[in-house]
């Protein structure tokens, strides 16, 4: 390149062919750029090639990801109309408050939740007086972590991970969620040396366990939330045969906000990434939560 540019100097009969190559070049790194973000091939103005949510994506993408829904069909992720399928999905029904049977409730867990930057409300859950609501409180109220353990504590607002499968809305939070987490809430850009996750240990299965759970309850498997502290929300009636009641949700708009999140669209179980499969395509948030007894 730098002999042609030489050669063009001299000979004007070389400058257009030096500007040739010199779009040649550009066009050869804007390509390799597009490749490494995972873009190659896309085109935002030809037909079948559009992805109104995040960044555009090309369809060999949408195929690594998982995503059987493309081109010019595809809603906006973060659309509230937008659901499973890419708006060929049905969006979930709105069941009313499960109830509470001949349960009583210790406390009221709030979380404030965010789809898309955007405000979506609260889930109002009623905690029963268990091993593994309690575990819930405490994350909910931000001081989680084991009896007697030196583990840092950890918080549902701004570390809970979601995943929507098996007619759950699945929140937890692994090692790794709470470490980044952690660092968000101070503003770290390192994790201190002192900073421990928290893992619940393994709790006995409480009375309650029921054959079927009605939408609305709270739930975690036998055995208690585990290492990833995962607790799951029923959109529709579950098999609970594998999963312990801990909570319900109390009122219409939690049951409405959590059909909603039912319905949000997700990474499909035939992603090749990793440990994706069920994750919403755009981002949900505690932005918030707390914790009253009652």
């Amino acid at each position: 390149m730098a002999a042609m540019r030489r050669r063009a100097r001299h000979d004007p009969r070389a400058q257009p062919r030096a500007a040739a190559a010199r779009a040649r070049l550009r066009r050869r790194v804007a390509r390799g750029a597009r490749r490494r973000r995972g873009l190659a091939g896309h085109d935002a103005r030809r037909p079948g090639h559009a992805a109104p949510w995040g960044r555009p994506t090309s369809r060999s993408t949408s195929a690594a990801l998982g995503i059987p829904w493309g081109g010019a069909r595809r809603c906006d992720a973060a659309d509230r109309d937008c659901v499973t399928d890419g708006g060929d999905g049905a969006a979930a029904t709105v069941a009313p408050p499960p109830g509470l049977g001949d349960r009583t409730l210790a406390g009221v867990a709030t979380l404030k939740i965010s789809v898309a930057g955007r405000d979506e409300g609260a889930l109002r859950v009623g905690l029963f007086d268990s091993s593994g609501a309690r575990v819930f409180a405490d994350l909910a109220a931000g001081a989680y972590k084991p009896d007697g353990s030196d583990a840092t504590p950890a918080a549902w607002a701004r570390g809970a991970c979601f995943c929507i499968e098996d007619g759950l809305v699945k929140l937890s939070e692994n090692a790794d969620a709470q470490e980044v987490a952690y660092r968000k809430r101070f503003g770290l850009r390192k994790t201190p040396e002192e900073f421990q996750p928290a893992r619940a240990p393994k709790i006995a299965d409480d009375d309650g366990v029921a054959p079927k759970l009605p939408p609305g309850t709270l739930s975690t498997g036998r055995g208690g939330p585990g290492a990833s502290l995962e607790f799951g929300l029923a959109v529709a009636e579950v098999d609970g045969r594998n999963r312990v009641p801990v909570g319900v949700l109390l009122d219409d708009e939690s049951m409405a906000l959590l059909a909603y999140l039912g319905s949000r669209p997700v990474v499909s179980q035939r992603a090749k990434l990793g440990g994706k499969a069920g994750q919403p395509i755009v981002k949900v948030v505690v932005e918030a939560s707390g914790y009253v007894t009652v």
